[in-house]
Parts: C-alpha cells; sequence; structure tokens
C-alpha cells in the first residue's frame, strides 16, 4: 500500500471514527432529551405551561437539558464540540413559548461562555438562531393541533442549516476541516432527532388536549345533566342499578347526599308495596331495553316516608358497547291530585245527575199513573185517544231517563236496547184489534246523544203507533221493522211496514197532520232530515242525523 493511500485509508477512518462518535453522543442526547420530555409532560399535567410559572418551570428544565448537553458534548477540536443545545431550545420555544425558550437560551449561553473556547462565538449565535427559528415557526403553528412531523422536521432542518452556516464563525483555519467533519451529520441527523424529540412532546400535547376537550366536554354535559329541571337518572340495564344522576333528583327527593342513590336501585325511592317495587320497576326497565323507550306512572318515596307521584320516560341507549337506560322523571304529584279532585267531583255530578234521571223518571210515572187513572172516568172516544197517546209519550220519555239512570256514562244511551224495551209499551197500547203485529229491530248497540236521545224516542213513538193503528186494517198479521245504523255523516233510521201504505205522500210532507207535525218538529230539533216513501205492500219513513257529542 503507497504512502498516499495510507494516509487517504487514515483520513476516511478518523472521519468514520469522528462520525460515529457523534453519532453515539446524539443516541445519548437524544436518550437523555427524551427522558426529559416525559419529565417536561409530568410537569404539565401539574403545572400547566400556559401559565407563567409553568413557561418559567419549562424554561429551567429545558435549560438544564441544555446545559447537561453541554457538558457532555462531542469534542471536534479543542474548544470545538457539538451537542443537543440547538434542538432543546428550538423546541422548548416551539412548544412552550418565548419565556420557556429565552430561559432556556440564557442558561446554555451562559454555560458555553463559562466553557470558552475558539468555537464559543458560534455556540452562543447557534443558540439565540435557535431561539428565533423556534419563535417564528411557533408564529406560523396552527395551534388548535400538534405539530405534524414535517413541520417538526421542516424547523429542524432550518435550524441546522443556519447553524452549518454559522461555521464561518470559526477561526479561518478550522472553518474548512470542522465543515468536512461534521456539517453532513448535523444537516442529516440533527432535523431528525429534533423531529424524534418534537414527536415525543406532540404526543404528550395531543393527549392533553384530548383530556382537555374530554374534560370540557364532560363539564359541559354535567353542566347540562345537572340544569334540567327534571330528576335524570342512569341504570345499568343488566342489573337496573343507578350508576349516575343529576342534582335535581336531590331536590325532588330530598336526598341529602349522592351515595344514598349510587349503585342502588329504586327501593329506596319507591313506595316499595305490591306495586311499585324493585321488581316492578325492573320490568319498566326491561320492557323498555325491549321496545327502546317507555313511560309510566310511578309512587315515589322520600326519606321522610312521603309518597309522590312522578311521570317516568325511559329511553334504552348503549354507550362504549354496553347498554343504559336514561329515565326522566317529572314531578306530577300536583297533577295526580287535582284529577283525583276531579274525579270525585265529577263523580259526585254523576251520582247527582243520576238522582236527577231518577226522579224525573218517577215523576213522569206518576204522571202516567195519573193519565191512566184518568183513562177509567173519560167516556169520550176521542178524548180518551188523546190521553193514550199523551200516555205512550210519557212512557217513552221516562223509559230513556230510566236507561240513563242505569248506566254509568250519563251522556248516551244504547238506542238499540231502547227500542227493544219500547215496542212492548207500544204494542200494550197500541196493538190492533185481530192482527198480530211482528216487530223486528236491528240496531245494534248504537250509543245516541242523550240530547237527541229523547227526540228520538218519541219519533219512534209516533211513527210506530201510526203503524199499529193505520197500516194493518183488515189484516190478520202484520210486520213493522225499524233499522238503526251508522253512516259517514251520522245516523240513519228507517222505520217501515208491509200494511196498506199512504194514499198521499205529499199531504205527510207538508206538515197537515198532527202526528206529522209532531214529527217534524221534532227530527228538526235533532237537526235532521226526512223523507217518506210508498212500498209494495207498506210504507217507509227514513231519518238521518248526526250523533256528535260536542254539538
Amino acid at each position: 500500500m503507497s504512502l498516499y493511500d495510507r494516509i487517504l485509508f487514515t483520513n476516511i477512518l478518523n472521519q468514520t471514527t469522528e462520525i460515529m462518535t457523534l453519532i453515539i453522543d446524539l443516541a445519548y442526547n437524544l436518550t437523555m432529551l427524551i427522558a426529559f420530555a416525559i419529565v417536561s409532560g409530568l410537569v404539565e399535567k401539574r403545572i400547566p405551561g400556559t401559565t407563567t410559572k409553568g413557561m418559567i418551570i419549562q424554561g429551567v428544565l429545558f435549560g438544564t437539558v441544555a446545559v447537561i448537553g453541554i457538558l457532555n458534548p462531542f469534542v471536534l477540536r479543542e474548544g470545538i464540540f457539538f451537542d443537543g443545545r440547538t434542538i432543546v431550545i428550538s423546541i422548548s420555544t416551539l412548544f412552550f413559548g418565548p419565556i420557556t425558550g429565552l430561559i432556556a437560551a440564557i442558561m446554555a449561553i451562559i454555560s458555553r461562555i463559562y466553557i470558552g473556547g475558539s468555537g464559543v462565538v458560534m455556540g452562543v449565535a447557534t443558540v439565540i438562531q435557535a431561539l428565533a427559528v423556534g419563535y417564528v415557526f411557533r408564529h406560523f403553528w396552527n395551534r388548535e393541533s400538534v405539530p405534524g412531523l414535517t413541520f417538526l422536521y421542516y424547523m429542524g432542518l432550518v435550524v441546522h442549516i443556519i447553524m452549518v452556516g454559522m461555521m464561518l464563525m470559526l477561526p479561518s483555519n478550522l472553518q474548512r476541516d470542522v465543515f468536512e467533519s461534521i456539517a453532513f451529520t448535523i444537516i442529516v441527523f440533527y432535523p431528525l432527532t429534533t423531529v424524534l424529540m418534537g414527536k415525543v412532546l406532540s404526543d404528550q400535547l395531543e393527549i392533553r388536549h384530548l383530556f382537555t376537550n374530554l374534560s370540557s366536554s364532560e363539564a359541559k354535559f354535567r353542566e347540562i345533566f345537572n340544569s334540567v329541571n327534571e330528576s335524570i337518572f342512569i341504570h345499568d340495564a343488566e342489573t337496573g342499578m343507578i350508576v349516575d344522576f343529576n342534582d335535581r333528583t336531590l331536590d325532588l327527593y330530598k336526598l341529602n347526599s349522592r351515595e344514598a342513590v349510587l349503585n342502588n336501585f329504586v327501593r329506596n325511592l319507591s313506595a316499595d308495596d305490591g306495586t311499585y317495587n324493585p321488581e316492578s320497576g325492573m320490568a319498566h326497565l326491561k320492557k323498555a331495553v325491549a321496545e327502546g323507550s317507555h313511560r309510566f306512572d310511578w309512587l315515589a318515596r322520600r326519606p321522610n316516608d312521603e309518597l309522590f307521584w312522578v311521570d317516568v320516560s325511559l329511553r334504552y341507549v348503549t354507550i362504549n358497547d354496553r347498554g343504559y337506560v336514561l329515565a326522566v322523571v317529572r314531578d306530577i304529584d300536583e297533577r295526580k291530585r287535582k284529577e283525583t279532585e276531579t274525579k270525585e267531583n265529577l263523580r259526585e255530578k254523576e251520582v247527582l245527575l243520576a238522582e236527577v234521571h231518577h226522579r224525573v223518571k218517577n215523576n213522569l210515572a206518576i204522571i202516567s199513573s195519573l193519565l191512566s187513572l184518568q183513562l177509567d172516568s173519560v167516556t169520550d172516544p176521542d178524548a180518551k185517544e188523546l190521553l193514550i197517546q199523551t200516555e205512550k209519550r210519557i212512557r217513552s220519555i221516562s223509559l230513556v231517563h230510566e236507561l240513563v239512570y242505569g248506566t254509568e256514562d250519563l251522556e248516551s244511551i244504547d238506542f238499540g236496547s231502547f227500542l227493544h224495551r219500547l215496542i212492548p209499551i207500544i204494542d200494550t197500547f197500541s196493538g190492533s184489534e185481530g192482527c198480530i203485529v211482528d216487530v223486528e229491530v236491528d240496531a245494534g248497540h248504537l250509543e245516541i246523544d242523550l240530547n237527541k236521545s229523547v227526540p228520538c224516542a218519541l219519533i219512534v213513538t209516533e211513527l210506530l203507533t201510526n203503524s199499529y193503528k193505520h197500516a194493518f186494517k183488515g189484516k190478520s198479521t202484520g210486520k213493522i221493522y225499524i233499522k238503526l245504523f251508522e253512516q259517514d255523516d251520522g245516523y240513519c233510521l228507517t222505520i217501515g211496514d208491509n200494511g196498506l201504505g199512504v194514499d198521499n205522500v205529499d199531504r205527510l210532507q207538508s206538515g197537515s197532520s198532527f202526528g206529522y207535525t209532531i214529527i217534524t218538529g221534532l227530527v228538526n230539533q235533532i237537526g235532521g232530515k226526512m223523507s217518506f216513501r210508498n212500498l209494495d205492500p207498506g210504507f217507509e219513513v227514513t231519518i238521518t242525523f248526526s250523533n256528535n257529542r260536542h254539538k
């Protein structure tokens, strides 16, 4: 091997050794930097770096890291050495601001000046430019997110390109040698080290952001949760245990502490009788889980054993793959009390009204009996017929009141039942001599408003009487039919027979007959319409009317 080759080999070996030594020192510094970055994160949790106190503590911490690096550097030449101070200063300024960066920079500058050497000017200048570059990049960093790897790399690259340029501040006889020995390593490895250290702090910052956002979100939820006027429970869907509730619950149930409710079921908050007990409460929860939602009234209990009514709305929700039942509880005790009072008042009025119908029926029965007695002393056939017609009408009205008295619904009557009971009365008074009349009723159990029941009863009475009286003269048998059915706009009442029919239908429509004059007036009273038609054989009357109770 020639002398030139040996010299060349020796130079390459020396440079390789220097680079490996630098890399090893950088690895050591990187390990230390990461360790201190973790410590910085722990400090940040207790003393936020956004406060003045936090900035100062972080500045001292990063300054300490820089000083340790300066005291344990990679020595290239006497008085010329390299460490990670530029990384520390730029990173601390970027993440914690100029105060932190300035404190760390001052500590690093003092240490570098204290050590001295031919590279002191460059050493101080690199610290100042790292502080400046870190501050500039902080200005361009959108702090709503953490700095990315590319952003960190560019900052590290800018800092260390400038650092390489500052090698011109070294003594002229050293500039070339230092540049050739270390420039490539600084440009390649220092920005990567900046990225690694910045990544540690970025991850910590992202975790803090997530924690802050989570805490803020939880605080907002808790504020809304506690500001709702209704009591809210959160139950575990499987066990039914209460896992959370809002502050309104303490007021509603007059509780002194949360511990009395948490991890408990509804036993202590319910009447705990045969109906409102934990078993029944769990059944309601299971129904909410099965159907998604459920609503019911519940009798609750306070610690002083005071019972009160609540309205409970349940909704099943899934949070992190676990099922919960959200219960919104509203105090309805006052409403229930008023409902009870209203029902009691209504019942009293219904009793009084039923008694009125009973007395009206009794009074009509007395009038009917008086008319029946009067018939025995009347000899004039026309007068006797008038009394009989009047008694039938009274008996018909009395029957309506009797049906009302016998039912719980005082607003309407079962008109089908009324017709079946009316026919024997009409047959007794109006039966055609020598003629058997069959009356068919097709009315089901349709309800007719009480205000229209009496007029309808009188209409049926008049029409039945007319059929009995006029339809079957000279016949041995006859048939009358009564139909009542619903239609789109109300009811339709049809009464017909298979008798002799009517000679002049127009005469009936003109109201010249006294009986049909009464019928026409009653039809008008119920707001109905009436039509007549002759059949072959027979005669039929059709009446249509509405049956709206609210009119």
